[in-house]
């Protein structure tokens, strides 16, 4: 079974490639991106974080006690709410961090499923908020990039959340700055 890719590796720090080819390996894929997601107790796994560059995301926020399962292939967020919900996310991917993140409350999203059908799914609240950040993986973005666009990092008072905090952007910039000259 694959392993998940921590933060720093280059394949989370840049937008990954449309799936073109919908076959048995696609469905595979899925079905040992749920596995893992399952094992590793997220709601949320990108293709990127097991290493795969592909627009795919599973979701599946049942375990959390909430509604809502899908796998999302080649994801485009087409509508959004006006209205935001800030929760605290995690990430498989930055083990150990949590933080509130300002998220849209409700979401309209086109997709395709594993038999290569478009579709449109409408999700709010919880299952939303776990549809952004997986879309946002497969776009390059980690959620501690999108809590330091909305909060004063210098402002937090937690020494030790504000260092690590200040450590995973600094890999994060660092990356993305070496693949902006390569």
């Amino acid at each position: 079974m694959k392993e998940i890719v921590k933060y720093g590796n280059p394949i989370l720090h840049k937008p990954v490639d449309e799936v073109k080819v919908f076959d048995e390996n696609l469905r595979k894929l899925i079905d040992e991106m749920f596995k893992i997601m399952k094992e590793s107790n997220g709601v949320g796994l990108a293709a990127n974080q097991i290493g795969i560059p592909l627009r795919v995301a599973v979701v599946d926020v049942t375990p959390a006690g909430y509604e809502g399962r899908v796998a999302l292939i080649n994801p485009i967020i087409k509508n959004k709410s006006k209205k935001y919900s800030l929760e605290e996310e995690g990430c498989l991917s930055i083990p150990g961090l949590y933080l509130p993140v300002m998220r849209h409350y409700s979401i309209s999203v086109e997709y395709y499923d594993v038999e290569g059908r478009k579709n449109i799914i409408n999700a709010d609240g919880y299952f939303a908020k776990a549809i952004q950040h997986e879309i946002d993986h497969l776009d390059g973005i980690l959620f501690v990039e999108r809590f330091a666009e909305v909060f004063d990092i210098e402002k937090i008072e937690d020494q030790e959340l504000k260092s690590r905090i200040n450590e995973v952007l600094k890999v994060i910039n660092s990356v993305k700055q070496n693949q902006v000259k390569a």
